[in-house]
């Protein structure tokens, strides 16, 4: 099963740590295959950090669940498709880790998204728009700035390398 292998990624992060848990995991969620992976693994482990959960603006189903919206947000077209999930299964299961972990549900939009994107890349790092959320819902998070002693754990998801050819 897949999730076994991100609940594999917990421990992977506990030991490079040097076996702390992070007070902080920002992650793209679409069906939440990641979030339920790592929440398993930290609950293994005794301690939760707190699960970010990033999602488009464009398609937020948790989004709309965690802030309890009556009426879901209307879903179009986001460059981070592989969190463009408008009905994930397992959403019960999502907010039970997010309400768990005392953490948040954010949203960003397709320009934050290419934002954060450029800003990783101008380190050296090419990654995906799914990836980027992340990023960017980090950015948003800490817009006020972060403590110096939070550990705080952004995986990417996805390098940016497109692998479709284009004839021109």
């Amino acid at each position: 099963m897949f999730g076994n292998g991100i609940k594999s990624l917990a421990y992977e992060i506990y030991h490079e740590l040097n076996n702390h848990v992070p007070e902080y995991i920002f992650l793209p969620v679409g069906n939440g295959t990641m979030l339920l992976g790592l929440y398993y693994g930290f609950e293994e482990i005794g301690r939760l950090p707190k699960f970010i959960a990033i999602q488009s603006e464009n398609c937020s189903p948790l989004y709309d669940a965690f802030k309890k919206k009556r009426k879901p947000s209307k879903v179009s077209y986001t460059i981070a498709d592989s969190i463009r999930v408008e009905k994930p299964m397992r959403l019960k299961e999502m907010l039970m880790a997010i309400t768990r972990s005392n953490g948040e549900v954010l949203t960003v939009d397709d320009e934050e998204i290419i934002e954060a994107q450029h800003q990783v890349g101008r380190k050296g790092i090419y990654i995906e728009p799914t990836a980027a959320a992340s990023v960017a819902g980090a950015l948003k998070y800490f817009k006020k700035g972060k403590p110096d002693n939070y550990r705080v754990i952004i995986p990417i998801t996805g390098a940016g390398i497109n692998t479709s050819s284009n004839k021109d």
